[in-house]
């Protein structure tokens, strides 16, 4: 059965030029799609198929956040090796085709990488040797990194997801600014998470995760990712150029990531002003497109108004029958 994610009255509202909000990501998807999509409000960006199902899953808005990023690829600083991404508030998630089994998105170490890039040369060179007080209640010791984890740390551990959506404790508690509102809060890393402890909050918002996804975002991609990803294809090397009459001409390549034949894919570009008004869209396609192949989309602006900046809507497919 084919499974068009386009209907063709947006398709043709496109075409003429109709205005489309540039915070809606993409339509809702067709009833026989088996890769839904949530789009968020708050921060505009979307959430489908097997990354929506791990965050529906594993704690949603509380243990996740909202996405800040549509799907993309990136080089993972842990391995080296090229993944689907999508970033959160409080995590990033990674697509890992490899892994066996129907359990394929793992959480990035961001845990880690901000501890490592914060702390340098360690906690106590920053922080000094007055480390806070540790938290009262159980502990448990793990080898694997010589640190424990008590009391309410323990206790949010051990009900969200422990080892597979914390990762091992990196860290004693200690105390530390908070970089989004200037407060100090006793703080403990993990491989993917750092917890926050907030007394004034009643159980069990007491215990909170910082917003490292967020935070890792804004540092690592000021303008954007050099690319837009669906579960189908990856878009990149988009190009854009003012020619005669101030129409846009635009190119980008897309690549078929999948192991499926598409018919067809559909990208949409929507030109804004200065201010964020959406003035023009152009859309382009391909067809007949086999796993793995690469195609460059040429296309050009409907009403020659120029623009200041631009958004790139997440691409839609029609799959081979």
């Amino acid at each position: 059965m084919k499974r068009l994610l386009l209907p063709l009255a947006l398709a043709l509202a496109l075409t003429s030029g109709a205005a489309l909000a540039p915070w809606q990501a993409r339509p809702a998807a067709a009833a026989t799609d088996p890769a839904p999509c949530i789009t968020f409000t708050e921060t505009g960006h979307a959430l489908c198929g097997r990354f929506l199902a791990y965050w529906n899953a594993n704690g949603g808005l509380a243990q996740q956040g909202f996405p800040v990023s549509d799907l993309f690829s990136e080089q993972s600083p842990t391995d080296g090796r090229t993944y689907q991404v999508q970033y959160f508030e409080r995590a990033v998630f990674e697509y890992h085709p490899e892994l066996p089994g129907t359990d394929k998105v793992l959480l990035s170490q961001v845990g880690r990488e901000t501890l490592k890039t914060r702390y340098p040369k360690g906690i106590v060179a920053a922080t000094g040797p007055a480390l806070a007080p540790a938290l009262g209640g159980d502990c448990a010791a793990f080898d694997e990194t010589g640190q424990s984890v008590c009391g309410v740390f323990l206790t949010y551990w051990q009900k969200n997801g422990g080892l597979a959506q914390q990762g091992f404790p990196l860290s004693p508690v200690f105390n530390e600014v908070n970089r989004d509102n200037g407060q100090t809060y006793q703080v403990q890393y993990f491989e993917r998470a750092v917890f926050e402890y907030h007394p004034e909050n009643a159980t069990p918002n007491d215990v909170l995760l910082s917003q490292l996804g967020r935070s890792r975002y804004a540092s690592r991609y000021p303008a954007g990712p050099g690319t837009l990803d669906t579960e189908f294809v990856s878009i990149s090397n988009v190009t854009l150029k003012t020619v005669t009459g101030n129409y846009v001409d635009w190119s980008l390549q897309v690549k078929n990531i999948s192991d499926q034949p598409l018919l067809s894919v559909l990208t949409t570009l929507v030109f804004l002003d200065a201010a964020g008004n959406q003035l023009d869209t152009s859309i382009g396609g391909a067809t007949n497109m086999n796993p793995n192949e690469t195609r460059t989309i040429h296309g050009i602006s409907i009403k020659g108004v120029g623009y200041a900046q631009y958004r790139l809507l997440s691409p839609e497919t029609l799959l081979k029958p």
